[in-house]
């Protein structure tokens, strides 16, 4: 029986993960855009459970260590404020999910607004200095059609991580298959 040279092996294996992780990515892509509004309350569940066990754990560890960690008494506060916030968002998703879209409007708004002031005060020093002013002004019409319509700005989020999962997921596909040729 012959050896396989141990540079070889990993990558006879490599593919297969490659091609595993883009499937998923496909799958979970399509979801996304099949399913906007679920696929949206579904990440916002797994979000307020992961937020829930993170304080749960810090909160174990604080009281574990009261002792020997000077510093316990953040962990504490840490893990309490973790749990709250984990049961607010299991209790409230759509709270959970409008607030995170007003987060969401408010930097592009403020995003916008810096990149217009930017292009109106470099106009004289960068050359395409419209192109940023461009890209301000949509940035600023983006937050504020996403505060005056957050459930279709919800629902564009989602596609657009959708659209992009689809993508990654594809070329992940197509390294994986290259990779199995090589």
């Amino acid at each position: 029986m012959e050896s396989m040279n141990p540079i070889e092996q990993p990558r006879n294996h490599l593919w297969v993960g490659q091609l595993i992780r883009g499937l998923l990515a496909i799958i979970f892509g399509i979801a996304l855009v099949a399913y906007p509004s679920l696929s949206l309350m579904i990440m916002i569940a797994i979000f307020g459970a992961f937020v829930f066990l993170n304080g749960l754990f810090a909160g174990i560890y604080a009281l574990w260590h009261r002792k020997s960690d000077p510093s316990w008494g953040s962990h504490l506060i840490e893990g309490v404020i973790g749990i709250i916030i984990g049961l607010l968002v299991w209790f409230w998703p759509g709270l959970t999910g409008l607030i995170l879209l007003y987060i969401i409007a408010a930097w592009a708004i403020a995003t916008g607004i810096m990149q217009l002031v930017s292009a109106i005060s470099l106009r004289k020093i960068i050359r395409n200095a419209a192109l940023l002013g461009v890209t301000g002004l949509l940035s600023l019409i983006f937050g504020v059609l996403v505060c005056v319509y957050p459930v279709t700005g919800a629902v564009t989020i989602a596609w657009i991580i959708g659209i992009y999962a689809i993508i990654i997921g594809l070329l992940l596909v197509m390294c994986a298959l290259s990779t199995r040729k090589a």
